[in-house]
Order: structure tokens, then sequence, then C-alpha cells
């Protein structure tokens, strides 16, 4: 198993996202330390391997709706991600990483949270006059707006 740090990881997933032509979780990025411990839950078939290639027979075919596991790691076969699970045996199988095969909605209900979630959280916390400001004069300025609107059509 290749040493990949937190960052390598991020760093590739956040490539593999921008070039996906796939996908409906546009910007749900998760990091693999928000993975780890949670269940994943199938969103279309979900192939599962013994081991982490890409040539490796497929055991078992995960459905949309199933619980593919829990995931204990991660494992790059070169460019690749793939998620580590143990079978009820404690046998090790994996899952290949890809754009929209995984429910998201189950794992924010795990309390999986998006870099875009933990960015805004640290950016709350660094500033938060200016963030609590921001949110009362959103929808403020959205009311003068429509006000406006309203009575020029009426006008």
């Amino acid at each position: 198993m290749n040493d990949y740090t937190m960052q390598d990881i991020r760093r590739e997933y956040n490539r593999r996202m921008k070039e996906s032509k796939q996908g409906n979780i546009g910007t749900d990025i998760f990091s693999a330390d928000q993975v780890i411990g949670k269940t994943l839950i199938a969103k279309s078939n979900v192939p599962l391997k013994r081991y982490a290639q890409a040539g490796a027979p497929v055991v078992y075919t995960a459905k949309p709706g199933q619980v593919v596991g829990t995931v204990y790691s991660w494992v790059m076969d070169g460019p690749t991600l793939w998620w580590a699970f143990y079978d009820d045996k404690n046998q090790p199988y994996y899952a290949q990483h890809k754009v929209g095969i995984f429910s998201v909605e189950a794992l924010q209900q795990q309390g999986a949270q998006t870099l875009e979630d933990i960015k805004e959280a640290a950016d709350a916390a660094a500033n938060p006059v200016s963030t609590s400001i921001m949110k009362a004069v959103k929808p403020i300025t959205i009311a003068i707006a429509a006000y406006f609107i309203i009575r020029a059509f009426r006008d």
C-alpha cells in the first residue's frame, strides 16, 4: 500500500471531480477523513472486489439502496481511489470511488461534512461578526429588491 497524505487524496479527488462530466453532487466534495468510519450506501451499482485493482474480479455488486459497507480505510492504486471495508469474516474488500455511485445524503446524515461546509465553518469562526451581518443583510436586500420590482410593475 502506498503512503499518501490527506492532501494528496484531496488534490487527486478534486482534480477528478473537476474533470468528470458525470455526477450530480456538484460542490459536495468530501475529504477521505470525513468518509472513514461512515457507512456508504450505493446510489447505483457498485462492484466490490477482494483487491484494490482494476483487473481484480468482482465478487459482489451492491445494488442501489444497499449498504456497501463501513469504510475503514482507503487505498490508491495509481491514480485510482478505492474505499476499503471488512466483511462479516473480517476479510477486506474494496469499492472503486466513482462520482455519483454513493449516496451523498447518507454520508451527510452520518455527520460527514463537505469541504465547502468545513471552509464555511472555519471562515465563520475566523470572522463571526461579518458572517452574522451577511446572513442578516442578504434577506433584507432581497426583500427591498422585491418591493421595488413589484412597485415598478404596479406603476
